[in-house]
């Protein structure tokens, strides 16, 4: 696999455009983040019993966790582009069919762009950490506690990420597979929801993969006030389960279509 994902840097480490775009990633969420801590500064100056309400202030351990990860949930679509950039730019240059004709099978294609797709998560999950913990810090002392929301986090993008994957693989053109991950991230999806609950099936509809990967991590001001975790906690594995699964049905989709594609 190490070799794998060498190749794959090797490719990418002239393209300006991916290294671009991944330096937008922490510029977006750490731009999230401080819109946030600055809206809740002023809504506290308000309403000063706001701490209370939420049972501690959000962006002080361990509340930041779930914050910030939240915040960075809106910016899934920075490393998907970059991962279908990855996978497209093959099919548009040949160079798939120059690695397979190197001694490359399919499966080892695949394995490469669906590694990066982790690598990607990864990367951003520690990205996320390193935010959370600096405004942490800048809000008060280190406490223990919340990390499961980086879990969730890793879960959540590689959710978006792999649905980025089988765009690619089904498009195989940047714009086209863009389009429709954009597409069904932000309207198609929520298109579906309306047709489950007009066919009274709305209690389906929240098992979508998109609708899944949002609810691992709540809007902080869920959270209960007897409680240091939010109530939604107690679904997560079930949400867990049910993510593992469509990251496992989409990877067979974009699988399936290259495996059986005419090169």
């Amino acid at each position: 696999m190490l070799s794998l994902l060498k190749t794959e840097y090797l490719k990418l480490r002239g393209y300006k455009p991916f290294w671009l775009t991944l330096a937008g990633f922490p510029l977006a969420v750490g731009t999230l983040v401080m819109l946030a801590l600055k809206s809740y500064q002023w809504a506290h100056t308000r309403q000063p019993g706001l701490d209370v309400a939420l049972a501690g202030s959000p962006f002080q351990f361990p509340l930041v966790w779930q914050s910030v990860t939240f915040s960075a949930g809106w910016c899934h679509a920075l490393p998907a582009v970059l991962l279908i950039l990855s996978i497209t730019n093959e099919f548009q240059f040949r160079t798939h069919r120059q690695n397979l004709l190197d001694g490359w099978s399919r499966g080892r294609f695949f394995l490469a762009k669906a590694g990066s797709g982790v690598l990607l998560a990864l990367a951003c999950t520690l990205c996320v950490a390193l935010i959370a913990i600096a405004v942490g810090v800048s809000q008060g002392s280190f406490a223990n506690g919340g990390f499961e929301f980086l879990a969730c986090y890793f879960l959540q993008a590689c959710v978006y990420l792999t649905l980025a994957l089988t765009a690619g693989f089904l498009c195989q053109k940047g714009l086209n597979a863009m389009i429709v991950f954009l597409a069904y991230t932000t309207l198609g999806e929520k298109l579906l929801t309306g047709v489950a609950l007009y066919c009274h099936a709305g209690e389906l509809s929240k098992y979508f993969p998109i609708n899944t990967a949002n609810a691992l991590i709540q809007f902080p001001a869920s959270r209960m006030v007897t409680t240091s975790l939010p109530l939604q906690l107690l679904e997560v594995p079930t949400l867990a389960v049910v993510s593992l699964a469509w990251i496992a049905a989409l990877a067979a989709i974009a699988w399936s279509r290259f495996r059986h594609q005419d090169l």
